[in-house]
């Protein structure tokens, strides 16, 4: 394999997917995109990749002693990323790339997961708020329409509303958000 005897070499490739983008509607945030190659290739040692692949591996050790056998490097040409780790012990060089591989990839869709519910919540509560306002406007014009400034604003009101279900039945559409990255090859020892 062209390695000096005892060095063993793993090397996991993961390749980025392109993301469902989504219209920013009613000044909510937009879904988190994939983050950029090198900062992926950053986010393998630091942050809380290394602190979650020691968690994975039952590691008690300081995480980034970990990271410290790990690396990543990212080719922007091909969309992928090479996760890499070398020691004497060439199962465990590619235990260790694979682990800090699917941590990436974790760690990457809880954030998304977490921002996604972060746009389902702010949109209930929104629905919720415009709800709550047009069932008082509805209580001060008691069934009446005389009052012509009150029944346009509960109209906007209404159009307000209609808009954030608009921009929820867009989140359900979409759904939970897919992961922005997936393994094409597992390291091997």
């Amino acid at each position: 394999n062209g390695l000096p005897e005892g060095d063993a070499r793993a090397l996991t490739f993961v390749s980025a997917i392109v993301p469902f983008e989504a219209t920013n509607v009613t000044g909510l945030i937009a879904p988190a995109g994939t983050p950029s190659l090198p900062l992926a290739a950053l986010l393998v040692t630091t942050g809380d990749i290394p602190a979650r692949a020691a968690k994975a591996l039952k590691f008690t050790g300081n995480p980034q002693v970990l990271a410290a056998s790990v690396s990543a490097t990212s080719d922007p040409t091909v969309n992928d990323l090479q996760i890499s780790s070398t020691g004497t012990n060439g199962a465990k060089a590619a235990q260790l790339a694979n682990t800090f591989a699917n941590q990436l990839i974790a760690s990457l869709s809880d954030r998304a997961n977490a921002a996604y519910q972060q746009q389902v919540a702010a949109v209930q509560t929104q629905l919720n708020t415009y709800n709550t306002q047009i069932a008082a406007d509805d209580a001060k014009l008691g069934g009446s329409t005389t009052d012509q400034v009150l029944q346009a604003q509960r109209d906007s009101l209404v159009n307000q509303y209609r808009l954030a279900y608009d921009a929820y039945q867009q989140l359900a559409a979409q759904g939970q958000p897919q992961a922005a990255f997936s393994i094409i090859q597992d390291a091997v020892a």
